[in-house]
């Protein structure tokens, strides 16, 4: 039972404020008549007597009725207060989770600062933690005063072991800060980044009024750091040339050391000397090694930050560099993507593994199209259908046990995306090359289904319905959209805005990565019994592969089967020298004089004790009604 139920419980005490009004009715008695003309004087004096009462009576009854009702307030009032009680400010605290900050010993004086922040937590002012990796945000849960739980999760999770873009951080700490309303609010951003890529949300709109955005970086004024950016290979008869790429970042020269590395051994080294903030090419040649070439060029310049010192490079036998290769695409009537014929009903292929079938056509799933979906799903491939109110449809689902709401198949309203699941492979990076808010695009159709327990919902309606879903079949997935994709049922699919989830769609179909040049996070689909390897320098170790996915989860080298994957920081991971003008209290949106506060924050503090005076007020109208029924009480 909620808080809200209860305090309706209480409430419907109210109805006792009737009783005495019942009451009052059931003893009123019908006028009685003297038949008696002798008798006429005593229905006068009681004439007078009814008329001169009458106003005593009323006032008496008015005053049970509102002592009744006071009563049944002072007792729902703490009720109420318990969920609309707000703190006096709620804070959102992020952490920048990427490689570069652990540079010491200025990111050392920056995690104790998150610490101190953290040990201001209160009942009065709680806050909740986030753990930014990638597009994704790792919360620790609800908001709550409990600084010791918020210190324990920090420290749990924080590993600087990825690398961080910001592309959700100003809409989900706008989520978090609605979850509890309070008369001050503010987000604290822990980072190294030198400029946040605001893609998703513009920061003057990110937030709402009475929020209060800082921005807390590290505090060196100078921060020398310079990393490999990138390495090209070339072979000669008996020889292999590196062209390694080197970054200066820093506003002073830095002496190095360039290793060219092979295998776990080091095979040529090259003096350097990095000019400030300038970018250099360096020539390494070591002997061409026989079969796989698998190594990294390290860079030693005493900079004190290792993890982008290392630029990891890898090639098959006889081959270019391994790079994903492109799925094969069997789609329909998309006009988002501009392919396929407008009417023309889809094929299934016959050869499923790696392919992304997409059908929007109800009335051709026939028995016959049922029957070759389900051997192309059970071969692994990735089936995405849209649902609509027909039999046929119906009859598809059944196989799948997913059952259609009876008669509300379809509801002609408005709805928007609201939650995503960042932890989908086809989520981890769609969002970074996404131009506008998916939640601004409305559907104008939707189905109401019933879910097997093995279906995973990647999206969700505003309302928290099942917006898509994704059934494992075989080796494959049936991917369910819950709305259509033509322009007049529906206006997300062809929103620009929404190609990368299709591409991301194709790539997770063939299991290829979302780049030539994978970044950690990114994750590739292992064929059945296939094998994982992991060399970051120190020798092939092997890797866990959760659900068939391999996940690059740190930069280095991977092996999946007979392919090579070389993973990689991005180049602004690197980027840690702060700003010329010390920005750590630069805010927006700040709450001006006189700002409108959510209703729900205005019943904190003193309010709280608003029962005592229901209390009060009951035993006045009590004495009151005492002293109007029989003035020789007092």
């Amino acid at each position: 039972m909620t808080l809200f139920v209860v305090s309706g419980a209480f409430l419907a005490g109210l109805v006792a404020a009737g009783v005495p009004l019942a009451l009052h009715l059931l003893n009123r008695r019908p006028k009685e008549e003297i038949p008696f003309p002798g008798l006429l004087f005593l229905l006068q004096s009681e004439t007078k007597a009814r008329s001169g009462g009458s106003w005593r009576r009323r006032l008496i009854l008015l005053c049970r009725v509102l002592a009744v009702a006071a009563l049944c307030l002072a007792f729902c009032q703490p009720f109420l207060s318990s969920v609309g009680v707000a703190p006096g400010r709620t804070t959102v605290l992020l952490w920048d989770d990427s490689f570069s900050m652990q540079l010491p010993p200025g990111y050392a004086r920056l995690k104790a600062r998150f610490e101190a922040a953290l040990r201001e937590t209160s009942p009065a002012s709680p806050a909740t933690v986030g753990i930014v990796r990638g597009s994704r945000i790792l919360w620790n849960g609800p908001f709550t005063g409990d600084a010791e739980e918020l210190l324990g999760f920090f420290r749990q999770n924080a590993q600087n072991q990825s690398t961080s873009n910001f592309a959700e951080v100003a809409r989900q700490s706008d989520f978090r800060l609605r979850e509890l309303p309070a008369e001050k609010r503010r987000v604290l951003l822990f980072t190294d980044r030198q400029e946040l890529p605001w893609r998703r949300t513009p920061r003057e709109e990110a937030f709402e009024n009475a929020t209060e955005f800082c921005v807390i970086r590290p505090e060196p004024a100078t921060v020398h750091n310079a990393t490999v950016t990138g390495a090209e290979l070339s072979t000669a008869p008996g020889s292999l040339t590196v062209r390694a790429t080197v970054r200066n970042y820093s506003d002073a020269l830095l002496p190095g050391t360039l290793y060219l590395e092979l295998a776990g051994t080091r095979r040529a080294s090259l003096p350097v000397d990095l000019k400030p903030g300038a970018e250099a090419s360096f020539l390494l040649t070591a002997p061409l090694p026989a079969g796989d070439i698998t190594g990294r060029i390290e860079l030693e310049t005493g900079d004190g930050l290792k993890p982008d010192n290392s630029f990891y490079f890898s090639r098959a036998a006889g081959h270019e560099r391994t790079r994903a290769p492109a799925p094969e695409q069997h789609r329909v009537n998309l006009p988002a993507l501009a392919v396929g014929v407008a009417d023309a009903p889809a094929e299934v292929p016959r050869e499923a593994a790696g392919k992304l079938l997409i059908w929007q056509d109800p009335a051709g799933l026939t028995p016959e199209v049922q029957e070759k979906l389900e051997k192309f799903l059970q071969s692994g491939g990735v089936c995405a259908v849209t649902l609509e109110a027909s039999p046929r449809v119906a009859t598809f689902l059944d196989r799948y046990r997913v059952r259609m709401s009876p008669g509300r198949a379809e509801e002609k309203k408005l709805r928007k995306f609201g939650l995503f699941d960042f932890d989908h492979p086809v989520f981890r990076r769609i969002f970074e090359a996404s131009g506008t808010g998916w939640s601004d695009v409305l559907v104008y159709r939707s189905c109401k289904v019933t879910l097997p327990p093995e279906a995973a919902v990647p999206i969700r309606f505003d309302n928290g319905a099942p917006a898509v879903a994704e059934l494992p079949v075989g080796t494959g997935k049936l991917w369910l959209f819950m709305m259509k994709f033509t322009p007049e049922s529906t206006s997300w699919a062809g929103h620009y805005s929404f190609l990368p989830f299709w591409r991301e769609l194709e790539k997770y179909a063939a299991g290829t990565v979302a780049a030539a040049a994978p970044l950690p996070g990114d994750v590739v689909r292992l064929a059945q019994g296939e094998r994982a390897e992991f060399d970051d320098g120190s020798g092939p170790k092997p890797v866990q592969a959760a659900g068939g996915f391999l996940t690059f989860d740190r930069p280095g080298n991977y092996r999946a089967g007979e392919r090579l994957f070389s993973v990689n920081l991005p180049p602004e991971e690197s980027d840690c020298a702060p700003d010329p003008v010390d920005d750590r209290a630069a805010q927006f949106r700040t709450a001006a004089p006189g700002a409108i506060v959510p209703a729900a924050a205005q019943t904190g503090g003193g309010k709280t004790e608003l029962y005592a005076y229901f209390i009060l007020a009951a035993l006045l109208l009590l004495v009151s009604e005492l002293a109007l029924a029989n003035r020789t009480a007092l």
